[in-house]
């Protein structure tokens, strides 16, 4: 883990998770591999090791990292219902809407970069006239849940 660089932002642990993400992205890290121990992580993101187990625990709700007791935390396989669960759970335990907001902006950048570096043509097809399909139900105030939800399962 070789572009580790410090964090500095209100919320560190944002920027942890955004990070390994992008350490996913990149393939510097893959399904299998063992994260550094907290300790160390937090002295590569010169950060306290609180904001270190706070990233780790919501790389672990959103199924990327899983922490084996005593064995160190591991990448996860992640599949796309691992990454619906968390948000489905935020909502059912009540939190705001601004909860869900936060958890999309740590999320969806990640997804939306990995989507397109792998995209089709048929895909990219889809996703173009799944934009239309909704724009032209926005023009007609009509509701345009399915074509948003087959949007994300696009990508």
């Amino acid at each position: 883990m070789t572009t580790i660089e410090p964090i500095r932002r209100s919320r560190l642990y944002q920027g942890i998770v955004e990070q390994i993400q992008a350490l996913l992205e990149k393939g510097e890290l893959r399904a299998g591999d063992q994260l550094p121990a907290e300790r160390q992580l937090a002295e590569q993101f010169q950060v306290s090791r609180a904001s270190v187990r706070e990233a780790l625990r919501s790389l672990e709700l959103l199924g990327i990292v899983e922490t084996r007791a005593g064995g160190g935390t591991f990448v996860r396989r992640v599949s796309p219902d691992d990454l619906a669960k968390p948000l489905h759970s935020l909502i059912a335990r009540g939190h705001t809407v601004s909860d869900v907001i936060e958890f999309r902006g740590v999320v969806e950048p990640a997804i939306a970069a990995l989507a397109a570096a792998r995209i089709t043509p048929a895909q990219l097809a889809e996703l173009r006239e799944l934009l239309n399909a909704q724009e032209r139900r926005v023009a007609a105030n009509q509701s345009y849940v399915e074509e948003d939800t087959r949007f994300h399962e696009v990508i």
